[in-house]
């Protein structure tokens, strides 16, 4: 896979370096952001500017101003991602990496997760419930019909969740308690690939974050609103509080 990470353009000292932002929906963190890089930059009388990237119609030999863009968007925005793409081989450095947007899937992360020996919830990849657009029952005689719905559940177990394969927007997620509530929802989500997961009764929620060869744990609350979630209430274990200590 394409790395953003290799062959950097090297800036004279005395050049201005500008860092792009690429936003979405976000209001608070990328002005805070922006905000703080350049008064860091002035503080410490660095020759570095951050300002919120603009694309238009983008010529095949772009080569972007920008030392660094840190990308907020576009794995919700094909053509952004595609801009980005072009602009990482010019020697651009990107974070996320827009290359790994298409390979970020839930059901990737939980099968190289399982590769790796971490431990994962039951789960069981599903077809789409409707054909995708353009396909007929011809072009789906490979596809075991009908499924074995019992070994499924007896497999995952209810409650479980049900959840698109290839998003990880919440509010496509959906918790079935029985097989009638199952396909209440699978049959509304028409083409979309869906995972059903075994439901995990947790006392401690964490995402960990690494940024370069650091790794940062951080308590988490997915049950409370957006924006109080990292105001974890719990008490981490001991064995975790040794690892964020």
């Amino acid at each position: 896979m394409p790395s953003t990470n290799r062959q950097r353009r090297k800036f004279k000292s005395d050049r201005e370096i500008k860092i792009g932002i690429l936003r979405g929906y976000e209001q608070s963190f990328p002005e805070g952001l922006l905000a703080s890089i350049n008064r860091v930059a002035r503080e410490d009388g660095k020759n570095v500017v951050a300002d919120f990237m603009m694309i238009e119609g983008t010529r095949s030999e772009n080569i972007s101003e920008y030392a660094v863009i840190l990308d907020r968007i576009s794995h919700k925005m094909p053509f952004f991602r595609t801009v980005l793409k072009g602009v990482a081989l010019s020697g651009t450095a990107i974070v996320n990496n827009p290359f790994w947007s298409s390979t970020d899937e839930p059901f990737f992360d939980l099968s190289l997760a399982h590769t790796l020996g971490v431990a994962t919830p039951r789960t069981i990849l599903l077809p789409s419930h409707s054909h995708p657009v353009g396909m007929t029952s011809e072009a789906m005689r490979n596809l075991v019909f009908p499924l074995d719905w019992q070994t499924y559940f007896q497999y995952v177990k209810f409650p479980l969740w049900l959840k698109p394969a290839q998003k990880t927007s919440e509010k496509d997620l959906h918790k079935a308690h029985t097989a009638e509530e199952f396909f209440g929802i699978y049959d509304r989500s028409g083409d979309w690939c869906m995972i059903m997961q075994e439901d995990i009764d947790y006392s401690e929620f964490y995402r960990c974050y690494r940024i370069g060869e650091e790794l940062k744990i951080m308590p988490y609350d997915p049950r409370k609103e957006r924006m109080a979630r990292y105001a974890a209430e719990f008490t981490p274990s001991k064995q975790v509080s040794d690892l964020i200590a």
